[in-house]
Formats: structure tokens, sequence, C-alpha cells
């Protein structure tokens, strides 16, 4: 099955991104959202507070100290949390994520993106999973 995502052009520079089911496997409480690459970052998933409280994470907050370097230099603390993440039907795993306090976008990561077979074409603002 192949999924076709279109790039997010209302960003100054268009951006790739991925629309994804996020489930509170406490609650089974779900959300929708685009997850944006970010190949920079190793991890799996950065939520922003809002997503947060939409799928009350609270209730899946693990007890760990985890730092984040914000801007690359400022450590701020991000808060571990485990949801379901489902990517069309070619991608579900519960994971670990991470709330990020000044985030404004959610963002997937390495951990995630290394599992998927993807193309960004770039000129055709398009990105393609397999």
């Amino acid at each position: 099955m192949k999924l076709r995502e279109a790039y997010n052009t209302s960003l100054h520079t268009a951006f790739p991104r991925i629309r994804a089911k996020l489930i509170n496997p406490v609650s089974r409480e779900f959300v929708e959202t685009d997850l944006y690459i970010d190949t920079g970052f190793e991890g799996t998933i950065i939520l922003t507070n809002n997503v947060r409280e939409n799928l009350k994470l609270d209730l899946t907050i693990l007890d760990e100290d985890v730092y984040a370097f914000h801007a690359g230099y400022f450590p701020s603390r991000i808060i571990p949390v485990i949801v379901i993440l489902e990517i069309n039907k070619v991608y579900r795993r519960m994971i670990k994520a991470y709330i990020h306090p000044f985030s404004k976008r959610n963002l997937v990561g390495r951990e995630v993106i290394n599992n998927l077979n993807m193309c960004l074409r770039g000129p055709e603002k398009m990105l393609e999973i397999f």
C-alpha cells in the first residue's frame, strides 16, 4: 500500500509531513494530527502540550528525567509518555514519545522514519510512504 502526503505549503518553506493517528493506550482516546519530518531528531516523536491535553497523556507519563537541548544549547526537561502511533496501514506501534514544553509542532524523528520506506519528492512537494 502506498501513502502519498502533500507537503504543508502554508509554511515559509514547504515542509514534509505525515498524517498519523495517536492513541492513548489507557483510555483508547485518539487524535489525528500532522507529524513533521525532523531528520535531526534521533528519537521517536515530539508532541505539543495541546496533544498532551487532548489525549489526556498524563495517564501515561513515565517516571524518568529526560532533557533535550532547545535551540542547540538551552537544556529543557521533556516529558516521556507512552502512545500508540499509527501511520495509515504501514506502521502501528506502542512507543515512548516526548512532550516538549516549547514545541509548536509535532515532530517525527529517525527512530520512526528509519522503519518506513519513504521518498521525499521535493519538486512535487510530495512525500510517499510504501
